[in-house]
C-alpha cells in the first residue's frame, strides 16, 4: 500500500487529487494540507511514502517545504506540481530535492503512474 498526502492551497485541486488518488487500488491517502508548513508536519506525523504537492502556496511555498521535508522525513518522496512551467521553479524544486516536478495539466492516469514510479 503507498501511502500519500495531497498539498495544495485551492481546496478543489487538493480534494480532487486526494479523491482521485485515494480511489486508487495500493493507495491510501494519509493527509492533507493547505500550505507548505502543514505538508512539513504531515510528513513528520504521517511520513507518507509519497507527497504531491504545489509549489506556490502561502505560509511556506513548496520549495522550502521540501527543503525541510527532505531533513525530518527523507524517505518521503516529493512530486512537486505547478500552473507554471518556468524553468527556475523547475531548477530550484530539483534542487530542494524533489524527486519529480509536473505540471497540473497531466492527466490523472499520468498522476498515478508517477505515484507508483516513485514509491518504495
Amino acid at each position: 500500500m503507498i501511502r500519500l498526502a495531497v498539498v495544495d492551497d485551492h481546496a478543489a485541486v487538493r480534494l480532487s487529487y486526494a479523491d482521485y488518488l485515494g480511489d486508487q487500488d495500493g493507495i491510501e491517502v494519509v493527509g492533507e494540507g493547505a500550505h507548505g508548513l502543514e505538508a512539513v508536519e504531515l510528513c513528520r506525523e504521517a511520513a507518507p511514502d509519497v507527497l504531491v504537492m504545489d509549489v506556490r502556496m502561502p505560509v511556506m511555498d513548496g520549495i522550502e517545504a521540501t527543503r525541510v521535508i527532505k531533513q525530518v522525513s527523507p524517505a518521503t518522496r516529493v512530486i512537486l506540481v505547478s500552473a507554471y512551467e518556468q524553468d527556475e521553479l523547475v531548477d530550484s524544486g530539483l534542487r530542494a530535492g524533489a524527486d519529480l516536478f509536473l505540471l497540473k495539466g497531466l492527466t490523472g492516469a499520468e498522476l498515478v503512474a508517477r505515484v507508483r514510479e516513485l514509491a518504495p
